[in-house]
């Protein structure tokens, strides 16, 4: 019996070809909606001049609403910790899915985590490490960013506050956690540096892309068959998920929970392309994104 359930495991019957055509075609459309969001959002912000020009050295909002201030509380709980929030919806989806025989439910388990997977290495590529800075920051450096801090000294002239001179120092002074105080070659804290200039994508723009998209891919087979087995269809049947007979008030708070981080990682994104980066800075962050989602649809 395991010997038959491992070989329709492997086999690429015309039931799961339609599938993965059908799977293909959604996916299309959510990648369409997360374009039109951001596209939306940019042009909102040129047309009513409310982005915020992160890489410039007077960077400042432009609009006082609540969030186009970076320390609202939605942008400090849930999008600076996107990922690790992403990954739990991921594994709470993965983990609490009804357990069934069925070849298809064994493929959505591995098939999700490779997934997750994937995106986690374009994340952690992107934002965080490759071979030292992540891709995004190398980017930044080499058009032109500079590692500056605001001279003290030059901000008052003759008793007036004046506009602060911002003094290149050594890259190292913008990476406070490898530079120990005593090092700093500057009199004030190594945190008061910053980086200014360069072209700065819009690294949020690519996360909540990929977020979104991830939830999304693991959550739609978990709605295809939340019902029930009595009402599940024929084509439903060959998805590449649980059956969700029976599924237990755990899965469904997971899955209710998912459906609200999604909603919410689209209405941050819609909302960062309102009020951050230049139209550029977004665009480049759209393509990061498409090409992270690229990679994690190879996996099907």
């Amino acid at each position: 019996m395991n010997g038959i359930i491992g070989a329709r495991f492997l086999i690429n019957t015309p039931a799961r070809r339609r599938s993965s055509t059908r799977t293909t075609m959604s996916s299309l459309l959510f990648i369409s909606l997360l374009t039109a969001v951001v596209l939306l959002g940019t042009v909102y912000s040129v047309y009513y001049d409310t982005f915020q020009d992160t890489s410039s050295a007077g960077s400042l909002a432009k609009s006082g609403a609540y969030f186009a201030a970076r320390k609202n509380v939605f942008n400090k709980l849930f999008v600076k910790k996107a990922w690790g929030w992403t990954s739990v919806s991921i594994l709470s989806l993965v983990l609490t899915a009804p357990n069934d025989d069925r070849s298809t439910s064994q493929r959505w388990r591995v098939v999700s985590g490779l997934r997750w997977v994937a995106a986690t290495s374009s994340w952690f590529l992107f934002t965080t490490w490759f071979f030292g800075d992540g891709l995004l920051h190398r980017l930044w450096l080499m058009t032109g960013a500079q590692c500056v801090i605001e001279d003290i000294n030059a901000g008052i002239e003759g008793g007036t506050p004046a506009t602060p001179l911002l003094v290149p120092v050594n890259h190292l002074e913008c990476y406070p956690q490898l530079l120990p105080a005593s090092a700093s070659t500057t009199t004030t804290s190594p945190t008061s540096a910053k980086w200014v200039g360069g072209h700065d994508v819009s690294g949020h723009t690519f996360l909540l892309m990929l977020s979104a998209y991830i939830i999304y891919l693991t959550l739609k087979p978990c709605f295809a068959h939340f019902s029930g087995a009595d009402s599940i269809s024929a084509s439903a049947r060959n998805e590449k998920a649980p059956l969700q007979k029976g599924a237990s008030a755990v899965h469904r708070v997971a899955v209710y929970s998912s459906v609200a981080l999604l909603v919410l990682w689209i209405w941050m994104l819609l909302v960062t392309c309102m009020y951050f980066h230049t139209p550029v800075e977004k665009l480049t962050g759209l393509l990061t994104g498409y090409m992270s989602i690229f990679t994690v649809s190879l996996i099907n």
